[in-house]
């Protein structure tokens, strides 16, 4: 007599298999989603580091730079030879990094640290000025804003580096005050 149909073995193979390559196609689903999720997180960081990026440095190379003023903890103000002022906070309450009247927020998981000076203080600002031939520019500015995943603990610091020659802006020491304000 022929039989036609399968033996419990065979079933019960084919069940197995079926069941490992289920599982191995579920796990590859839920690890793309995970890189999916990780590489939106990225680009969403990199488009606020890249917009706050390029909103300062429009207008250190458009303007003419005079100084900096550190207006308060975690706040700094750029002044320009016109006298036009521009505000630069970071704000790690709601986690937001506001230049002018443009402000950008934080994706989820990332954070600002602070540079350990000041518990409140998430804006490291140093001005360094050389000893410089005329025509040759003297002045470095460096503005360092630093950010952290929470989930990789990787860095995704913003930093603003500009060189100008500050003998081109003339000399207004009312306007740099360089005071560091209180921090609550």
């Amino acid at each position: 007599m022929k039989n036609l149909g399968f033996s419990t073995i065979e079933l019960l193979v084919s069940f197995v298999i079926i069941s490992l390559i289920a599982l191995a196609m579920f796990k590859t689903v839920i690890d793309l989603t995970d890189q999916i999720d990780q590489y939106e997180k990225m680009s969403e960081i990199a488009i606020v580091r890249g917009t706050v990026l390029n909103d300062v440095k429009k207008d250190l190379i458009q303007r003419k730079i005079y100084g900096v003023n550190i207006c308060g903890c975690s706040c700094l103000d750029i002044v320009f030879q016109d006298l036009n002022v521009k505000r630069l906070i970071v704000n790690s309450e709601e986690k937001t990094i506001k230049y002018g009247n443009k402000a950008e927020r934080l994706p989820d998981g990332y954070y600002f640290l602070n540079n350990l000076m000041n518990i409140n203080d998430f804006i490291t600002y140093k001005s360094t000025t050389l000893a410089m031939p005329v025509l040759k520019y003297n002045t470095i500015l460096n503005i360092k804003v630093a950010i952290r995943n929470l989930k990789d603990n990787n860095t995704y610091d913003i930093n603003i580096i500009h060189q100008y020659d500050n003998r081109q802006t003339g000399y207004l020491p009312a306007f740099i005050q360089n005071n560091t304000g209180t921090c609550d």
